[in-house]
């Protein structure tokens, strides 16, 4: 989620796992070849490439894919970690020509968290972000929901 939503677009995320910024890394991920031919693309083979703070071009090819600089912004808060391994996984989708899925859901952890799932090494992979419970506050002023990273 991003740092802000609306209230009706925080409920529909939490029926269907899905927001801009899952949208938009979808978006981003399903051109394989595009991906390939990018020039950056061979600066995300490399491990910590989405690191804080995130590379100029990193930044640029997110906003592109639809996000706005609040999102983007907001990824770059992620732990490193956990954008570590959506990086490798990005690396692995795009090698392997596979698919790559992202949900959004809340749990009841204490701190944010990634989930890469791929079951059997060539089929889809799927990315599941998880934001805690406790993170999320609405702003009684304007209607609006706060998901802390």
């Amino acid at each position: 989620m991003p740092p802000y939503s609306t209230l009706r677009t925080f409920i529909t995320s939490l029926q269907t796992g899905r927001t801009n910024i899952t949208d938009s890394l979808e978006r981003l991920m399903s051109d394989h070849g595009a991906l390939k031919g990018n020039i950056h693309f061979q600066d995300l083979r490399q491990g910590g490439a989405a690191d804080s703070p995130m590379p100029v071009w990193a930044r640029a090819a997110l906003r592109a894919s639809g996000m706005s600089k609040d999102e983007v912004d907001h990824i770059d808060r992620w732990p490193d970690p956990q954008k570590e391994a959506v990086r490798a996984a990005l690396v692995a989708a795009v090698d392997g020509t596979r698919a790559m899925h992202l949900l959004w859901e809340l749990y009841d952890g204490n701190d944010a968290a990634t989930e890469v799932r791929d079951p059997d090494g060539s089929g889809g992979i799927t990315i599941i972000f998880r934001s805690p419970r406790a993170g999320v506050q609405l702003t009684p002023s304007i209607g609006w929901v706060h998901v802390e990273v």
